[in-house]
C-alpha cells in the first residue's frame, strides 16, 4: 500500500505516519480515521490538531483508540476556534458497519461547496477491509 493512494475523485487513503494530504485545491475536508494502534497522546494531539487546521470539518473515528482521538480532535476544535460554539463535527464509531455507512454516504453525496474526503488509517488490515467493502459497493474500483 502506498502511503497516499488516489482511491476515487476527491478521495484519498493516507497512512497515518506516512500519508500527505493536499490541500491546495482550498476544499475543506472530511476525514476518516481508523485510529486501532496509535495512542501516544502527544502524537494524537499534534495529529489532531493538524487536521482542524488542515480543515477537517468532518472527523469520524472507527478503532481501539477513537475515544482518545475523538476527545483530542474536539479539544483541538475549541483550541484553534476558542470563539465559536464548534467548527469540525467529530463522531466516533465503535462498529464498522457504522463507520462505512458514513463513509458512503460522504464519498457519494455531491455537495454545492467541494470538499475532499480523507481515509487516514494507522491499521493496513481494517484498512484492506474497508477498501474491499467499498470495491464491493460499487464505491471504488
Amino acid at each position: 500500500m502506498l502511503p497516499t493512494e488516489a482511491l476515487a475523485p476527491d478521495f484519498w487513503g493516507l497512512d497515518l505516519c506516512r500519508g500527505v494530504m493536499d490541500l491546495s485545491k482550498n476544499h475543506a475536508a472530511y476525514c476518516f480515521l481508523i485510529a486501532e494502534h496509535q495512542h501516544d497522546i502527544e502524537f494524537i494531539r499534534k495529529q489532531a490538531l493538524s487536521l482542524i487546521v488542515a480543515r477537517c470539518r468532518n472527523l469520524s473515528f472507527y478503532g481501539k483508540e477513537r475515544d482518545t482521538w475523538h476527545f483530542e480532535a474536539d479539544r483541538a476544535d475549541i483550541q484553534v476556534y476558542p470563539d465559536m460554539e464548534t467548527v469540525a463535527l467529530t463522531s466516533g464509531f465503535d462498529d464498522l458497519d457504522d463507520f462505512m455507512h458514513e463513509l458512503i454516504c460522504a464519498i457519494t453525496v455531491r455537495p454545492i461547496v467541494p470538499y475532499s474526503t480523507y481515509l487516514i488509517y494507522d491499521d493496513r488490515e481494517i484498512y484492506a477491509e474497508v477498501l474491499k467493502r467499498l470495491k464491493i459497493a460499487g464505491k471504488i474500483a
